[in-house]
């Protein structure tokens, strides 16, 4: 998806200077040359789809996001039942 910048004619642009991790780092760059584009083009247009969206990153808890995998597993609901389950619990 391209999205319009909208760019001064002339192109004048203000730097900013931001800190990633280093893992948002390597997905920047992965995503830069998968798309064939400058890293400061996959930022901007990841910027600008957040303002367009007004999309804030997730608050869900991690049980409302793995919701879907409850009931993926076979065997007994609570291991609790059977206290040999329980056997050095704790130590």
């Amino acid at each position: 998806m391209n999205i319009d910048l909208n760019l001064p004619a002339n192109n004048s642009m203000k730097t900013l200077s931001i800190k990633v991790s280093e893992a948002l780092a390597e997905r920047i760059d992965q995503a830069a040359v998968t798309a064939e584009r400058s890293k400061s083009e996959i930022i901007r247009e990841a910027i600008e789809l957040f303002l367009i969206r007004g999309e804030r990153p997730s608050a869900a808890s991690f049980a409302s996001q793995a919701a879907d995998l409850a009931g993926c597993l076979s065997g007994p609901e609570d291991l609790s039942y059977d206290q040999r389950h329980l056997d050095g619990y704790g130590s």
